[in-house]
């Protein structure tokens, strides 16, 4: 981020209106609470509490049956399978059916590399799948929740994949800043500047 966004050329003043990650982990136990960080970060548990809200059909191998999974398997014939923990897009990848010869030993070696989470695979609108069809295309919104409850929208980042199975900017991935109307303020890059 530091040379996308050309921070080298900003005054110290300027360098001090941005975000960095040890500022926002300073932020984070005030504003989400001291458990939010633990309760986000382990997924499964996370996919549990929300599961009203997580809007796809999802399984994890550590604690499923053989069976389970294969019949997981039989109404998703490609899935995204990830760390149980972890950011970033980092060890995430996508399988299909006809990859999996015994789904016994598939799931005993997801289980073992820690990558226990299976994920049905979204369809994503065609405007976005234009953009890049190998990942789901993502909008992150980054809020903060006033006293009141209301919500204030800090920023808008479209999140695009680049050649891979995710849209993380950390894994590959693109993004760019919207405005307020939801139009790109730039061209979408990449974490080695490519635009």
């Amino acid at each position: 981020v530091y040379a996308v966004w050309d921070i080298r050329l900003l005054n110290g003043r300027e360098r001090r209106t941005w975000m960095t990650h040890p500022k926002a982990i300073r932020l984070n136990n005030p504003l989400n609470g001291p458990d939010s960080a633990t309760l986000l970060g382990d997924k499964p548990r996370f996919y549990r509490d929300f599961a009203d809200m997580i809007g796809r059909e999802w399984i994890d191998a550590a604690e499923a049956t053989d069976d389970e999974v294969a019949a997981f398997l039989q109404r998703h014939p490609r899935v995204l399978v990830k760390p149980s923990q972890g950011e970033g897009g980092r060890g995430i990848t996508t399988f299909t059916v006809d990859e999996i010869t015994d789904v016994a030993v598939w799931r005993a070696t997801l289980v073992a590399e820690n990558q226990s989470l299976i994920e049905e695979i979204l369809p994503q609108h065609e405007d976005m799948a234009r953009l890049y069809p190998g990942s789901v295309n993502t909008l992150r919104l980054i809020t903060f929740r006033r006293a009141d409850g209301s919500f204030h929208l800090i920023a808008a980042v479209l999140r695009i994949g680049n050649g891979g199975v995710v849209d993380n900017f950390a894994g590959g991935g693109m993004f760019t800043m919207l405005d307020d109307d939801g139009v790109a303020q730039w061209a979408g890059v990449d974490k080695n500047s490519n635009v």
